[in-house]
């Protein structure tokens, strides 16, 4: 469920999960600390899940964007900081 599919060509996803993969030119929202082999996955509401099995380390973050309206991206920006800065924490 982890490995990178193979159609199409160049897909970040696994069957299961997505990869850190930057979006739209912008970082990726795992941040720049998962490197290859790391997976997670984003929920409508906000929470995160970036797992790394090598480091044998995750992050889960439970949020509710929609609280504020469908429309707030704001999270967008906040989960790349927040997950950088806990994995910077954890391998300094």
């Amino acid at each position: 469920m982890t490995t990178k599919l193979s159609v199409p060509a160049g897909c970040p996803r696994t069957p299961g999960w997505d990869t850190p993969t930057p979006f739209g030119g912008n970082v990726s929202q795992a941040g720049k600390h998962f490197p290859e082999g790391s997976f997670g996955h984003l929920g409508y509401t906000g929470c995160s899940l970036w797992i790394d099995p090598s480091r044998e380390a995750s992050v889960a973050l439970l949020t509710n964007r929609i609280f504020y309206g469908k429309q707030n991206d704001g999270l967008k920006n906040l989960r790349p900081i927040l997950h950088d800065a806990l994995m910077e924490e954890l391998f300094r």
